[in-house]
């Protein structure tokens, strides 16, 4: 029977997976198909997931035409174990064409296995098509932990696995629960221009403050009032949000942002009064856009902002200290490299840590 649901959030390093060779499978059986459906597997850092028999498939529910960026999945992960000594997990990249109007990607998805990096994949071609990622090699002593990490900026489908003949997914070790970190925000926050999703200071702050991250960042976002009650839609234990940079750049004036703002804190503390929000104000932006727009402005209306709000639960972050001035830790003057990205993530945490402890009860 076909089976449907929705949920919401909830080996060879070094080489490209696409270039690495699958291991031939037993010749003595048929190879074991494991569907995107099966209980074995877990989904983690989706908004909305729907999952079939034939494919696992998500939207990042905040209303996106223009860049196409709501079936990206820069927080997704699927997890499971096996002993396999070779296999595949089946990744699909839609074809360019059925994205019109897209122009930024980022294809690179990443193979964890026990925790560790095993390889990347990426998009074969503009038409896309079925990737194979190779599983742990024979030789390498099983069960393992494999977790395929999707790509933060393209479109892609989940179809499942293919393991040689006799083998099967074992239960996945229990893990203690994590509270859900929803990351909100623009281009920073989606991760651009990172390596993958993993070197996004989004996911490396989850990681280091032991959250489950659901990131809701999305380029080119300005503040959008709307956006808050999406976040809220998520129930999330703890938010982060870093906008100001595109409404700077798109010249929307400081009193029309701080109105916006208000009305995402508005939407989420109508849901979810007590939980802890930060707000962080815009890093600074040393590249060829720095200067261009009077940034300072935004980040002062964030401050008076959380200054009349009274609210206790809502902190606000400086973004300029959270990475130095320095051209070599962008990627383009504007957006972090992986070395940025890493030095913001472990300064967050470090002020985080001791501010959400004292807020607790």
């Amino acid at each position: 029977m076909k089976r449907s649901f929705f949920l919401m959030a909830g080996c060879c390093a070094g080489l490209s997976l696409m270039e690495t060779p699958l291991m031939a499978e037993t010749p003595t059986g048929l190879p074991v198909i494991i569907r995107p459906d099966d209980p074995r597997l877990a989904y983690t850092g989706f908004a909305e997931l729907q999952v079939t028999p034939d494919a696992a498939a998500w939207h990042r529910t905040v209303t996106d035409t223009a860049p196409g960026y709501t079936e990206d999945a820069p927080g997704g992960v699927i997890r499971f174990r096996t002993a396999a000594a070779a296999g595949a997990a089946l990744v699909e990249y839609l074809p360019k064409s059925a994205m019109a109007g897209r122009i930024h990607y980022h294809s690179t998805g990443v193979l964890l296995v026990d925790g560790r990096r095993a390889g990347t994949f990426t998009r074969p071609d503009d038409a896309g098509g079925v990737v194979r990622i190779p599983l742990p090699a024979a030789g390498q002593a099983g069960p393992h932990t494999c977790a395929v990490v999707l790509p933060y900026a393209d479109a892609v489908r989940f179809r499942g696995l293919r393991l040689p003949a006799g083998a099967t997914l074992l239960p996945l070790p229990p893990e203690p629960p994590r509270p859900r970190y929803v990351a909100y925000g623009d281009s920073i926050t989606h991760g651009f221009l990172a390596a993958d999703a993993p070197g996004g200071y989004a996911w490396q702050l989850a990681e280091q403050m032991h959250w489950q991250l659901v990131n809701l960042g999305f380029g080119s976002r300005a503040a959008t009032p709307d956006d808050g009650r999406r976040v809220a839609a998520l129930k999330p234990d703890v938010v982060t949000i870093l906008l100001g940079v595109n409404d700077c750049l798109g010249k929307i004036p400081p009193a029309t942002f701080a109105a916006n703002y208000r009305q995402v804190l508005d939407a989420i503390r109508r849901e979810r009064p007590a939980i802890p929000v930060v707000v962080i104000t815009p890093l600074d932006v040393p590249g060829k856009w720095a200067g261009s727009e009077p940034l300072e402005q935004y980040r002062q209306a964030l401050r008076d902002l959380a200054r009349e709000r009274h609210d206790q639960q809502l902190f606000v972050v400086e973004g300029v200290p959270l990475i130095p001035p320095d051209l070599t830790l962008f990627a383009d003057g504007l957006h972090p490299n992986d070395h940025g990205f890493q030095i913001m993530a472990a300064r967050l945490a470090a002020q985080l840590a001791p501010m959400l402890k004292r807020s607790t009860p």
